[in-house]
């Protein structure tokens, strides 16, 4: 801890290390005293380092959390790079059509204007429509900075959550998606927690935590149950209708065999790869879908400009 704090260049968090090197001399727990600092260590940490504690195994547990966090690490990075391209599309092109809308349109107005011919119906709303973004740019920027916040903070409430992760789990294009990080990310922490020797519904309370999706998380509360009941794990899973019959039929075997940790390894896996190809597809989906939808914006105001004067 004293090296770690020595060669941390973030202050904030050299100040927690120090907190923690400090607790530790006075005899505290390293968990105890992770939970101490607050949010700032994830549960699964802090509990794996608690289990370790107990079990006398700190430095596999270390060791097993490390790859762990490299495992999620990726897999955020890939579903950044997935988005990042679509996004930059979506940005430019509403900066396109903003500033046709402000800049272009209202010079072809003018001309179109000095014609003295009644406009067709379509271009007299393309007018106005420019109009009102010239006249009341502000009120449009406005609003959609007020949009943002708003969405961010119900996105923040429980209605919000469950809101949103009942559309990831059922707009066409994102559930395929969400089915495979979710299933990831189960398999990757249960599978985590359990070789290192935590009881399965302290693991699955655990998994609960980190799948982020709201509407999933209360269903495994319901496996929860399940499994205190003895019904143990592939049944209440498969009951909830959600989870691929693949790591269904690896979480029987496990079961059956005793290696439970082991199955829940390697669908991680499997499921890391198909979270990359499924992101990859989606990506593939967005950009001409926002390219196309570019283009009928565009091909609209130039028909609405180019059609009076021809």
């Amino acid at each position: 801890m004293d090296v770690l704090r020595e060669q941390t260049t973030n202050t904030t968090l050299k100040r927690i290390l120090s907190d923690i090197y400090e607790d530790i001399q006075k005899g505290i727990q390293l968990s105890n005293s992770m939970k101490r600092q607050g949010n700032v260590f994830p549960n699964i940490l802090v509990n794996m380092v608690e289990a370790g504690e107990l079990s006398g195994e700190l430095d596999r547990v270390f060791a097993r959390m490390a790859e762990h966090f490299e495992k999620e690490f990726k897999m955020n990075h890939k579903i950044k790079n997935a988005l990042t391209y679509p996004v930059i599309v979506s940005v430019v092109a509403i900066a396109v059509i903003i500033v046709m809308m402000i800049f272009v349109v209202p010079q072809f107005s003018l001309i179109l204007e000095d014609f003295g011919t009644e406009m067709p119906i379509f271009t007299r709303i393309l007018i106005d429509v420019s109009n009102f973004c010239k006249s009341f740019w502000w009120l449009f920027i406005g609003g959609i900075i007020l949009a943002m916040i708003g969405v961010k903070s119900f996105s923040r409430s429980r209605e919000g959550k469950l809101f949103f992760g009942g559309l990831a789990i059922k707009l066409p294009i994102m559930k395929e998606v969400t089915k495979n990080i979710i299933t990831a990310r189960l398999t990757r922490t249960l599978g985590t927690l359990m070789a290192s020797g935590v009881l399965l519904i302290q693991g699955m309370e655990v998994s609960q935590k980190i799948l982020g999706n709201a509407v999933i998380a209360e269903k495994i509360e319901e496996v929860i149950s399940e499994i205190k009941k003895g019904k143990g794990l592939s049944a209440p899973l498969l009951a909830m209708k959600y989870f691929p019959p693949m790591v269904i039929s690896m979480i029987k075997i496990g079961e059956e065999s005793g290696s439970l940790d082991f199955a829940l390894d390697k669908s991680a896996d499997f499921y890391d790869q198909e979270v990359e190809t499924s992101l990859q597809r989606l990506a593939s989906m967005i950009e001409p879908a926002v390219i196309i939808v570019m283009a009928l914006i565009v091909a609209f105001i130039i028909i609405s400009v180019l059609y009076p004067m021809m």
